[in-house]
C-alpha cells in the first residue's frame, strides 16, 4: 500500500484571542473525515499554550 502523500498536522490556536471555540476546529475537521477524503495521515499535534489575558512585560504585548 502507498503511503499518504499528505500529511496533516494539527496546530490549534486563538493566535492570542479569547478562546471562542475555534481552538476545536482540527478535532472538527477530522472528525467530519477530512484526512480520509484528501488521502492524508494524521501527523501529531502542536500544542498551543493556554491562553493568558496578561501582557508580556518585556514586550508590552
Amino acid at each position: 500500500m502507498a503511503r499518504p502523500r499528505y500529511a496533516i498536522v494539527e496546530a490549534p490556536s486563538v493566535l492570542g484571542l479569547f478562546p471562542k471555540g475555534v481552538e476545536r476546529l482540527p478535532e472538527a475537521l477530522l472528525g467530519a473525515g477530512l484526512a480520509d477524503r484528501l488521502g492524508a495521515r494524521r501527523a501529531g499535534r502542536v500544542e498551543p499554550p493556554a491562553y493568558d489575558p496578561r501582557r508580556d512585560p518585556a514586550t508590552g504585548l
